[in-house]
């Protein structure tokens, strides 16, 4: 888990958690790039849409998320992650 200070996104435990996975990947994926097997504009689409997901989500919920909406994100990440691992080891 990447530690966030908590003025980069509000004391909002979840979002920073959120976005900082959200963070990694992003670097990972700019670091990457040409390794990726032809699959960066797409993996980079996902990313794009799991944080668009995310705003979304923290827009309606008053600026918070929810447990529920914090796993799924989770889920979609480890998903992308796994992805780009599998791009990187081939």
């Amino acid at each position: 888990m990447s530690v966030l200070p908590t003025f980069a996104w509000g004391n909002h435990a979840r979002r920073n958690e959120v976005l900082g996975r959200d963070n990694h990947i992003n670097r990972e994926l700019s670091r990457d790039r040409g390794q990726l097997n032809g699959h960066y504009s797409q993996l980079k689409g996902e990313q794009l849409a799991i944080c668009r997901q995310e705003q979304r989500d923290f827009r309606r919920n008053g600026g918070h998320l929810t447990m529920g909406q914090q796993q799924k994100l989770n889920r979609e990440e480890n998903h992308l992650q796994r992805q780009v691992n599998r791009d990187l080891h081939r």
